[in-house]
């Protein structure tokens, strides 16, 4: 596991609105949300039928 080396900034209320983080991490965290994206398309896609290549391929663009 990643550990998330943060800073985080605050407000004039005392609250958190913001946070830094290291290229790298930051770097890391999108790929991985890119990664989880990429997993839901396929499940979503799961379910379609197949295509055929022959069909899609003589079909125009």
């Amino acid at each position: 596991m990643t550990t998330i080396n943060k800073q985080y900034i605050y407000g004039a209320d005392g609250e958190p609105v913001a946070v830094v983080l290291d290229l790298e991490t930051f770097k890391e965290i999108e790929e991985i949300l890119q990664d989880l994206g990429d997993i839901k398309i396929a499940e979503v896609r799961r379910c379609e039928p197949d295509l055929d290549w022959e069909e899609i391929s003589k079909s125009e663009v």
